[in-house]
């Protein structure tokens, strides 16, 4: 029975340092920046900061934040519909998964493809490196909102971008460059 006992006691144990690694794990802590691109419809939205909804309002003509954010990873956003009865409840509308390697982040709110008003992914978000690292003073980053993959020639720099991709391009420290950007679709039918 002792031998039961024990046994039983490191299988609990076990368990509950998986449990707890797992919920680590999933918790990020990060600043992120918002914008929302043109017709996005980001009006009301909030998300959960210490528990509470906090009101995010994201412009569509310039970044807002940053934003100090503790919590779950993917950060949800919620909008308050009204219901039956006339509470508002906070409904879920977009989710953003965080690279846990990632510090400081770029949200980018974009029209989700089966947009609808029961669809629980009413945006799409992109979720971006923003550290000064990856995205030093002076660079320029281009990102491709199509699902074809596109070329360009940026300055004197060739590049390929991804479907859904960005590019970061460092004229590193350039005082004065002749700016010239050309772009290429190719018909694969």
């Amino acid at each position: 029975m002792k031998k039961f006992i024990w046994i039983f006691v490191l299988v609990t144990l076990a368990f509950s340092l998986s449990i707890r690694a797992q919920t680590e794990d999933d918790t990020i802590s990060i600043r992120f920046s918002t914008f929302a691109w043109k017709g996005t419809d980001t009006r009301d939205l909030h998300y959960l900061k210490n528990g509470q909804l906090e009101p995010l309002q994201i412009s569509q003509a310039f970044y807002k934040g940053p934003f100090d954010y503790t919590g779950p990873n993917p950060i949800v956003f919620y909008k308050k519909i009204r219901s039956e009865d006339g509470t508002m409840i906070p409904t879920p509308v977009a989710s953003a998964p965080i690279n846990p390697a990632f510090k400081d982040v770029f949200l980018l709110f974009l029209k989700s493809p089966n947009e609808s008003a029961d669809s629980e992914q009413q945006l799409h978000i992109l979720s971006i490196d923003n550290q000064l690292a990856t995205f030093p003073q002076g660079a320029y980053r281009i990102y491709n909102l199509s699902e074809y993959e596109v070329g360009g020639i940026f300055s004197d720099q060739k590049f390929t971008i991804p479907g859904k991709g960005f590019k970061t391009i460092d004229l590193n420290g350039s005082e004065h460059v002749d700016v010239r950007i050309h772009f290429r679709y190719e018909n694969q039918r």
